[in-house]
């Protein structure tokens, strides 16, 4: 006796799935991921790739190894709440450090001012990022 059961799935939305490319099957398939920008409520949209991650099949196990670049792209995080601008920067593989600086405009305490290196620029992974948070003027 056979019994079939139909089992919905819910549909996963495009935008969680990485584009795969195929290489010619001498060399294995190729995944790669990209990440894409991401946006706060009411905030500047922020993005922490493109970050690449390439997969190879294994010709011993047949299960695959990934390898991540040595370089990332520093991520904008000018105007975000010091604390998500942490998880921004580690999450695209950085580390950081911040620092202190007084300013005079308040919707700017809390938030970040600068940041060293600057967006977009290519550094290696886990390299530090600088960050200047500001703090009110009143001591």
């Amino acid at each position: 006796m056979v019994v079939v059961r139909a089992v919905e799935v819910p549909p996963i939305p495009a935008t969680t799935l990485p584009p795969i490319t195929t290489l010619p099957p001498e060399t294995g398939p190729t995944i790669t991921t990209l990440q894409t920008p991401s946006t706060t409520a009411g905030g500047p949209t922020t993005t922490a790739g493109p970050t690449s991650t390439t997969a190879q099949a294994s010709t011993t196990t047949g299960e695959p190894t990934t390898t991540l670049s040595p370089f990332v792209t520093v991520p904008n995080v000018v105007d975000l709440r010091a604390s998500r601008a942490v998880e921004v920067l580690q999450g695209a593989g950085l580390q950081v450090s911040q620092q202190q600086v007084r300013v005079t405009e308040r919707r700017k305490v809390g938030r970040v001012v600068s940041q060293t290196p600057g967006a977009g620029q290519q550094v290696r992974r886990n390299s530090t990022v600088l960050i200047l948070v500001g703090t009110s003027s009143n001591g």
